[in-house]
């Protein structure tokens, strides 16, 4: 199940206890999929400070390259451009 999908889809009874109980049901597994998430990053981030610099430097020089070639594919791109793009729409929605 994905965190855009409704969590409650699947219900069909309308009593208010299975309704609860599907929507807990939903958050729980959201919540334990973030706990698996959290400790793979921590898994990987041990490894990365167990490695030496020299095998560092390796993967620094590869995320140098991917900038290099983003911005040649990019030139105007900054990531300015990513907020504030849907401020206009809620202030006009603010006012009405």
């Amino acid at each position: 199940m994905t965190p855009t999908q409704p969590c409650c889809y699947v219900c069909l009874i309308t009593l208010r206890f299975s309704r609860f109980t599907c929507c807990y049901v939903c958050l729980i597994t959201l919540r334990f999929s973030l706990v698996v998430v959290v400790v793979t990053l921590l898994l990987v981030l041990s490894q990365w400070h167990a490695l030496d610099k020299s095998e560092q430097a390796r993967y620094y020089e590869m995320a140098r390259k991917e900038k290099e070639l983003h911005m040649q594919l990019y030139p105007g791109w900054s990531a300015r451009d990513n907020y504030g793009v849907h401020s206009k729409k809620k202030r006009k929605l603010r006012g009405r």
